[in-house]
């Protein structure tokens, strides 16, 4: 989780290579998996890499956010293309009920709220 989050991609490697649990939540209060980590940051080798080595891109925290919620929310329009070719479910919702499209729209992001 730390070297995804400090952007350590050797790191990241290596880790892998070891058999890093990519399903591993963090201990905030969300419980987000480093593919969540990667979604927010929109580094999309870091969410090739971890889907690569069996990450469940339709994984949940406990807001019940998937990695495409995230990345829809924040922006970040080739993180959502990724993960849309890596089989992200465009229709999951978060605990509000709250969409992929509905924070692409809220945000302003029409790029993503076109692909999506």
């Amino acid at each position: 989780m730390v070297a995804v989050r400090e952007e350590r991609p050797e790191s990241v490697k290596l880790l892998l290579e070891r058999g890093a649990d990519v399903e591993l939540q963090d201990e905030t209060p969300e419980c987000q998996t480093c593919l969540h980590q990667a979604a927010s940051t929109g580094s999309s080798q870091y969410i090739r890499m971890l889907a690569q080595s069996g990450a469940n891109v339709n994984c949940r925290d406990n807001n019940e956010y998937t990695p495409l919620l995230l990345a829809s929310e924040v922006g970040h329009l080739d993180a959502v293309q990724l993960l849309l070719q890596l089989g992200a479910d465009v229709d999951a919702v978060c605990d509000a009920g709250n969409s992929s499209l509905f924070f692409a729209s809220l945000e302003g992001k029409v790029e993503i709220v076109e692909l999506l």
